[in-house]
């Protein structure tokens, strides 16, 4: 079983106009390096939305602004800030993507990517941590998973799942309107949704379900769940346009749930 160990404290943290209850840390210890999960909660019930990559400060600003407006919480991994996590076994160091790690698969690629090879042992440690992520996140069945992320200019966006993109076989859809930024996007697993915010005119990615390729990603095991999935997706420093896109994702979910 993975040494996974659980502790939780409080964190000061003031969300003006909300009233919140007393937001918490969860520091989990996978061997000797610590992975700390925030949790930030208001008093009102609200979308939850989660940040896997720590380095996208923008995504969390955006985020615990929206649950300020609407209520609602927001979890994310923090303690190295670094986008790869580090984990220490048995002495050895190892790095991987915590956006990898939600199959069995994608968290053995992502651990031979950076590492080259990865024992079982490692393998168990970093599954654990999944685990812990989808707990402390709490998925209800009927509601999506509201994700979100940050990315460069020039390296991913809407465009990469165009025809002619690099990962065009892992969409069945993509809607990119021509006066938009296509790094600042929608992508989601439920046709509904793309439907619904594609008629918002936002640039939206729709994930073939049946054919993505396994990378480990949230978006892949949400898919095979069967569990809609939405990841809110905008250029670092772009936090306008994130805030814009929660409210709007925020309007089209109280429509449809």
């Amino acid at each position: 079983m993975p040494r996974l160990l659980l502790a939780l404290g409080l964190l000061s943290l003031v969300v003006a106009g909300c009233h919140p209850s007393p937001p918490r840390r969860a520091p989990f210890q996978l061997e000797t390096c610590g992975i700390t999960l925030a949790v930030h909660s208001t008093d009102r019930p609200g979308p939850a939305f989660l940040v896997l990559h720590e380095n996208e400060r923008t995504a969390v600003e955006a985020g615990l602004e929206t649950i300020r407006a609407r209520g609602g919480r927001l979890v994310a991994v923090e303690g190295q800030g670094r986008r790869l996590v580090t984990l220490e076994v048995e002495g050895e160091r190892w790095r991987f993507d915590p956006n990898r790690i939600f199959t069995e698969a994608g968290a053995e690629a992502t651990l031979v990517e950076y590492n080259g090879s990865a024992p079982l042992t490692v393998l168990a440690e970093v599954r654990g941590l999944a685990e812990a992520i989808l707990a402390a996140y709490g998925i209800d069945q009927g509601e999506p998973i509201l994700a979100l992320h940050n990315n460069t200019e020039g390296e991913y966006s809407a465009a990469s799942y165009l025809p002619a993109g690099e990962l065009a076989s892992d969409a069945s859809a993509v809607h990119l309107p021509s006066e938009t930024d296509p790094d600042d996007f929608f992508f989601v697993t439920e046709p509904g949704l793309y439907a619904a915010l594609s008629a918002k005119g936002f640039p939206v990615v729709l994930q073939d379900n049946s054919r993505v390729t396994d990378d480990g990603s949230l978006s892949v095991w949400a898919g095979r769940q069967g569990i809609p999935y939405v990841n809110v997706e905008a250029e670092h420093g772009h936090r306008e346009r994130q805030l814009e896109m929660l409210e709007a994702l925020a309007r089209v979910l109280d429509g449809l749930l």
